[in-house]
Parts: C-alpha cells; sequence; structure tokens
C-alpha cells in the first residue's frame, strides 16, 4: 500500500514518491514499471515530513534514502570538455576549484547516488572522481567491469 506524495520527472521518466505502508519508508516507482493501481478503502496518510524541493536539491535524479546527506564531490574534468559541463552544470552547486593547463578541477555538493555516477561515466575519458574516495571506487570498478565487455 502506498501513499502517494510526489510526482518527478528526470531523464524522460516519471516517478511517483510515496510512503510505503509495509516498509514505513519513502520510495520512489517509475510510472513505466507500475503495473495496476487499484484504490482501496484505507484512510489516507498524508505527508507531513518531507519537502521535496529540498529533498530533490541534494542530489542528481531521483536515487537516495532518505538518511543520505550531501557531501563534496571533487572532478577533475578534461579541457575539451569544461566548456559543456560549465554550460550544463551537473548540478546547481557546481563550482571550478581550481584551473589547469589540461582542464579543471570542480566541485559539487551532492548526495552520491546512481544517476550521478552515470553522469560521470558518460563523461568518459573527460572526467576523473577525485573525492570522496568511495564515489572514485565505484566509478573505478564500474570501467573495470565495463572494459571486460570488450576483452
Amino acid at each position: 500500500i502506498i501513499h502517494p506524495y510526489y510526482l518527478k520527472q528526470y531523464n524522460n521518466r516519471w516517478f511517483l514518491f510515496g510512503l510505503n505502508e509495509e516498509l514505513k519508508c519513502l520510495t520512489n516507482f517509475a510510472f513505466d514499471r507500475i503495473l495496476e493501481i487499484t484504490t482501496i478503502p484505507k484512510r489516507y496518510i498524508p505527508n507531513t515530513k518531507f519537502d521535496f524541493d529540498n529533498f530533490f536539491s541534494e542530489m542528481v535524479g531521483v536515487s537516495r534514502t532518505v538518511d543520505d546527506v550531501p557531501q563534496p564531490v571533487t572532478l577533475w574534468v578534461s579541457k575539451r570538455q569544461l566548456p559543456y559541463i560549465l554550460s550544463k552544470p551537473l548540478h546547481n552547486s557546481q563550482q571550478i576549484i581550481e584551473n589547469c593547463n589540461d582542464g579543471a578541477i570542480i566541485q559539487i555538493d551532492v548526495i552520491p547516488n546512481f544517476e550521478l555516477e552515470q553522469q560521470i561515466l558518460s563523461l568518459a575519458e573527460h572526467a576523473k572522481v577525485l573525492s570522496p574516495s568511495v564515489l572514485q571506487d565505484r566509478i573505478k570498478n564500474r570501467i573495470t567491469s565495463a572494459r571486460k565487455n570488450y576483452e
């Protein structure tokens, strides 16, 4: 049983956010994966906890847990890709920390999640995660796994 609270579009998909009565937590559902919706004679539990504007301002995309907190994410971006990243920032907190001969170091303050990883991976050889090390390791492991597909 889901008590719907918020609709969000991301990457040409719609998501429903609501209270999952069984899990007693906020859950998201991609609209294109919902097979059936049925109304039931049960009292609706309204949202009294979540400010969704703030909830989404701390991340890229739609994936997070309620307990996640934003942290500084530092990336090196190549000189070739930098104009694109500056004209279409990864996140509204994006700032240049340092200009280098081969590009720039940028920082965003976000919750590291799957969608952020996808954005970073889309930059391929034009970006490198400098910190946090956990995100750097996740990207490195995903690139290593992807490379095996071409061996």
